[in-house]
């Protein structure tokens, strides 16, 4: 497989998502069409974190382990059923801004722009990143463990999401350069082919006091790898 022959080298392909899956839960316990990754690479992704969280926050997650990694695609499965959940796991920057996005980041990140549902036709992940941090942390605070436990669900299922180069463009699959398919090449068949020589180390996690500018930092630094996947796959 093409995808998987460039990918070799390591693991360096989905450190991204652990970092942005780390970053999510450390900010939110320690301060008040096709779906990304696929099961086994959310799974992977939500039990390295854990391992990576300080304590408290490492025995909190752990005793939940089995839940969070049972329900780590749950996301994905209400987006099967429910057309209007796709749009949270794909933010289309292309749509809403030029790169390098700084109009983007000046009305996201400083003017903290919240636009309604009708103007988020390219997608809506980052904030739906910042909902679910935010109801997580509440509900942590509120001791509301249940409503904890799906919140961090799916705030970590999206934020694995955006760091999927795929989910930040309108070609998410291909389909504008004759490569229809790229999505599940990359995302899907690409983990299960190479997930077992894959060790993930995560860097420990680390408090970062602006949740926007984290984000449209992943959304930046996720669409810049994009030629990386669209280049191995014409190879």
């Amino acid at each position: 497989m093409k995808l998987a022959h460039a990918c070799r080298q390591g693991s360096g392909a989905i450190r991204p998502a652990q970092r942005t899956l780390l970053f999510l839960l450390i900010l939110l316990c320690g301060a008040p069409s096709a779906l990304a990754w696929g099961d086994l690479g959310h799974q992977r992704v939500n039990a390295a974190a854990i391992e990576a969280l300080p304590e408290p926050l490492r025995s909190y997650f752990r005793a939940r382990q089995n839940y969070f990694l049972e329900h780590a695609s749950e996301p994905d499965t209400v987006a099967r059923q429910d057309p209007a959940e796709r749009p949270h796991h794909y933010t289309e920057i292309e749509a809403y801004d030029r790169f390098p996005f700084h109009e983007f980041d000046r009305r996201f990140v400083a003017g903290q722009w919240s636009p309604p549902p009708a103007e988020l036709k390219h997608g809506d992940s980052v904030w739906e990143i910042e909902r679910y941090t935010l109801h997580l942390a509440e509900n942590l605070r509120r001791r509301r463990w249940d409503a904890a436990d799906h919140d961090a669900v799916f705030a970590a299922h999206y934020a694995a999401d955006l760091t999927q180069p795929l989910h930040t463009l309108i070609n998410y699959d291909g389909q504008l350069t004759d490569q229809r398919g790229i999505h599940a090449r990359f995302e899907t068949e690409l983990v299960r082919d190479l997930a077992d020589r894959w060790t993930l180390r995560p860097a420990p996690a680390a408090f970062v006091p602006n949740l926007r500018a984290r984000i449209f930092h992943e959304l930046v630094e996720s669409y810049s790898n994009r030629e990386v996947i669209f280049s191995a796959d014409r190879e």
